[in-house]
């Protein structure tokens, strides 16, 4: 992560979380599943949730407005499946060329903002695929671990912003438990 990045709230969203994948492709519409779940729970001022699906290249707008991104996704890099991940997001470059709209990812929309318009920092926080198939479930072994994926990415929120941890008992209290 790049820790030159400008102070929060030097831009209009302080931090922007995004769920990105294929709600047709099994695990990888794990990232939309996961922001979805963080939906259901009142997000602290400052922070902005997406379902940006497979529409990566939509939401580079919105990305070039965040100082801190965070990206939730399957990262598939060999381990069992289930297993929570955690990326620098500026280190993820993009892979092979893409065949379709769909399969442009996080690289690639990092790759297409200047670097002086990306959010500070970027973190992907992902689980490892057991299926990327037609299927509009997640696996067992992913579904059984998407509320500690939810609960590390509050965490991750809740640490961007310390103020708003530092003055939430509530949520102290339930990130703690979670932790």
């Amino acid at each position: 992560m790049n820790e030159s990045s400008p102070t929060p709230s030097s831009r209009p969203i302080p931090v922007l979380v995004i769920g990105v994948g294929n709600l047709l492709m099994g695990d990888d519409g794990l990232g939309v599943h996961a922001v979805h779940r963080m939906m259901t729970r009142p997000a602290p001022r400052g922070v902005v949730m997406m379902d940006a699906g497979t529409s990566m290249l939509a939401i580079q707008p919105d990305v070039m407005q965040a100082d801190r991104l965070l990206v939730l996704d399957a990262v598939r890099i060999g381990s069992p499946p289930g297993a929570l991940h955690r990326l620098d997001g500026n280190a993820v470059g993009p892979p092979r060329c893409p065949r379709s709209l769909h399969e442009y990812g996080v690289g690639h929309l990092l790759d297409g903002i200047p670097a002086s318009q990306r959010p500070g920092t970027v973190a992907v926080l992902g689980l490892e695929p057991g299926r990327l198939t037609f299927s509009m479930t997640l696996s067992p072994e992913v579904a059984c671990r998407l509320d500690g994926l939810v609960d590390a990415a509050w965490r991750t929120v809740y640490d961007w912003l310390p103020e708003t941890r530092a003055t939430s008992p509530r949520l102290r209290t339930a990130l703690e438990k979670s932790a």
